[in-house]
């Protein structure tokens, strides 16, 4: 396929710098071969929404203090409110309702204090990862449903396949060069020469992608 950007809107400002270790890195896999090119970063580069650029504080996964790293509690959540959003913190979805159309109604939750409470909806959108997601749906049983809401086929909450990331199922390797030290930056390239593999071209099938940071040294 296309080894370049898959189509995407424009980003709305401009890509984190590569560095000298991106560079490095870039460039070995240029000897290689493969295919490459610099990863998305949810990381502002300049002035937006209120928000300050990355300064290279180093600290991304503790927590961001400029607010330049993108999570939900600092983009969508305040938007949201500011439209009229009402967030419940602290409550546990125990079931998804339906009416007597089969179509949701609402959902029976308990709330930071163990109080079961039921609140009706016209629509009910639920995003809560391969696990979460399933449990739900699962529990949320009707004459309409017998065997959970949307489990028609008997299938759901089976074959589940996590994204793996620093667990225990994926890989993660380092190295350490003096020569190219960048402060600390999110992921810096990627590169899929290894995804989606036929058996009959590698010694394995289905495969997997590589990314590649620059990060503080330990020590």
């Amino acid at each position: 396929g296309d080894p370049a950007y898959p189509p995407q809107k424009t980003p709305p400002m401009a890509p984190l710098p590569m560095g000298r270790s991106g560079r490095l890195i870039g460039e070995a896999m240029n000897r290689l071969g493969w295919h490459w090119w610099p990863s998305d970063c949810a990381v502002t580069t300049r002035e937006y929404e209120g928000r300050a650029p990355c300064i290279n504080l180093g600290h991304c996964i503790a927590g961001c203090a400029q607010g330049a790293k993108a999570s939900t509690d600092i983009t969508y959540w305040p938007a949201a409110i500011r439209a009229g959003v009402e967030l419940r913190t602290r409550c546990r979805v125990r079931e998804i309702t339906v009416g007597p159309d089969g179509m949701a109604s609402g959902v029976v939750y308990y709330d930071q204090n163990g109080v079961e409470t039921f609140q009706a909806a016209h629509i009910v959108i639920i995003a809560c990862n391969g696990v979460g997601t399933p449990r739900i749906m699962l529990n949320s049983v009707s004459s309409r449903f017998p065997n959970g809401l949307g489990n028609d086929s008997g299938v759901l909450g089976r074959y589940v396949a996590f994204h793996n990331y620093r667990g225990s199922l994926n890989a993660t390797m380092e190295g350490y060069e003096d020569k190219y030290y960048y402060g600390r930056r999110p992921t810096q390239a990627m590169m899929p020469n290894f995804r989606n593999v036929k058996k009959q071209e590698m010694d394995f099938q289905r495969g997997y992608m590589t990314f590649y940071g620059a990060g503080r040294g330990r020590g």
